[in-house]
């Protein structure tokens, strides 16, 4: 016996919140409303659960134009654990086709093989999506007996609006109120956060003891229609509430403590009471020190999941090309294989780019050692130059020293031709002197007078 329905989910929107509050908060006009998403985007789940207390795997329908799920939307899900199937239409909504698929490719393959031979029971609603011409003819030649609900009778008779629904709904919002309060509303909700949310609601609201209570609840299972009147509760008014004395507030602040420290030196008849507001103080704002670290941890865990919403979906490539206007639902298994098929590729594309980065350490190495060597043939290009300018000068110097050299011994050859020079003529001049000069014993004649009164002495030879 089994009751099938389908429940939309704007994934942003929670459900109304009740909280407890005082009457001085309430006449402050201070109270705010619940923070939430607000992301309208619409999911269909097609839920299904059997009296013996199991759950057919869920059926999520996103909405995408593209009829293609995109690999961002299951970051988190596990194929090899979890087991749900998956399927796009434009607006998110269910349909005949839609209606037609999961029948065939999610009921019929995980509850035929429970049966065995006996026939299935299937309790639904009215919905065009699951009564239609097809869907009953399925269900007629396999073996399945079809159930329809009367009109506006699903709030009472259908199990999973009784006892499923609703507390999936409230662990839901848990979920996003979590989200909204672990990031203080910097987090968004998009269809990536789905699944783990709806996740964990699912797994908290579709339990063994709340499917057999839906069961139960209904009359259903086991039969008893006095079930469906007694769930009508008559209720009274709550009292309302007298005036209170107005409380002496307890000090929030660092002045407040310490005035409270000062009225307690200065009168010690207020010595317990005064003890009792600062030990008070001291817990709230102990309190308030873990709040705000709270707070600091869920913000950095909110960049991250900001981050990661940021992050550009792909399309997995899961929709049968040669029926793409078929409405469609992907198994675990098949997405298992389009994520094994994706990361081959990843790790393909990986490798090629850590080639590629290979390749360019290798050029780079080889740029560096060409640059490496060009820089030696320069140097040493360098040192052959300045060798060859070294021994230049060197020849230079050399040339000049021999000319020096020669020069000096031209000065030293000149001189001692002017020395022999002047000894020959000294020499000739001696010679000479002995030939004209009269012995020694001649004495040389006086002198003579001559007319004009001069005094002359003759040359020796021209005394004869």
């Amino acid at each position: 016996m089994y009751n099938f329905d389908e429940k939309g989910f704007l994934i942003g929107i929670c459900r109304a919140v009740k909280r407890i509050v005082s009457v001085k908060h309430i006449r402050s006009k201070k109270i705010l409303g619940a923070n939430q998403d607000g992301n309208r985007e619409f999911i269909s789940l097609l839920a299904c659960i059997c009296a013996d207390g199991t759950a057919v795997p869920p059926g999520l329908i996103y909405q995408g134009e593209s009829g293609d799920l995109q690999d961002v939307w299951l970051d988190d899900f596990d194929s090899s654990s979890e087991l749900a199937y998956f399927g796009v239409s434009k607006k998110g909504w269910t349909n005949e086709e839609l209606g037609m698929s999961w029948l065939t490719k999610i009921f019929d393959r995980n509850t035929k093989e429970k049966a065995g031979n006996s026939r299935r029971l299937l309790i639904v609603d009215g919905h065009s999506s699951h009564v239609n011409i097809k869907f009953i003819n399925y269900c007629d030649r396999n073996r399945i007996i079809l159930a329809v609900l009367p009109p506006h009778s699903t709030h009472r008779l259908q199990p999973l609006d009784v006892g499923i629904f609703a507390p999936l709904a409230t662990a839901y919002s848990n979920g996003i109120d979590k989200l909204m309060h672990r990031s203080l509303g910097f987090s968004r909700m998009t269809k990536r956060m789905f699944w783990p949310i709806f996740r964990a609601a699912w797994s908290d609201a579709l339990t063994m003891e709340n499917i057999r209570s839906a069961f139960e609840s209904t009359g259903i299972h086991p039969t008893d229609p006095r079930k469906v009147m007694a769930q009508v509760a008559i209720r009274t008014p709550s009292p309302e509430s007298g005036n209170r004395e107005p409380e002496e507030q307890t000090p929030m602040s660092l002045r407040g403590v310490r005035r409270a420290i000062k009225t307690v030196a200065k009168d010690h008849k207020v010595l317990e009471p005064t003890i009792s507001k600062l030990v008070k103080a001291t817990e709230k704002l102990a309190i308030r020190n873990e709040i705000l670290e709270h707070n600091n941890q869920n913000l950095r865990q909110a960049l991250c999941e900001e981050k990661q919403r940021r992050k550009r979906g792909k399309p997995m490539g899961l929709v049968d090309k040669d029926n793409p206007g078929e409405a469609q639902f992907f198994s675990p298994t098949k997405v298992a294989s389009v994520r094994q098929r994706a990361l081959e590729i990843e790790q393909e594309k990986e490798q090629k780019q850590a080639e590629a980065a290979q390749r360019r350490v290798e050029r780079q190495i080889q740029k560096e050692q060409k640059a490496q060597e060009m820089l030696e043939r320069k140097q040493e290009r360098l040192r052959a130059r300045d060798i060859k300018r070294q021994e230049r000068e060197m020849r230079k110097r050399q040339k000049e020293e021999e000319r020096q050299q020669k020069l000096a011994d031209k000065r030293l050859a000149k001189e001692q031709q002017d020395k022999e020079k002047r000894a020959n003529t000294h020499k000739r001049q001696e010679k000479r002197k002995q030939v004209v000069e009269p012995e020694s014993s001649q004495e040389r004649p006086n002198p003579r007078v001559t007319t004009s009164g001069r005094q002359v002495r003759p040359p020796v030879r021209y005394l004869d």
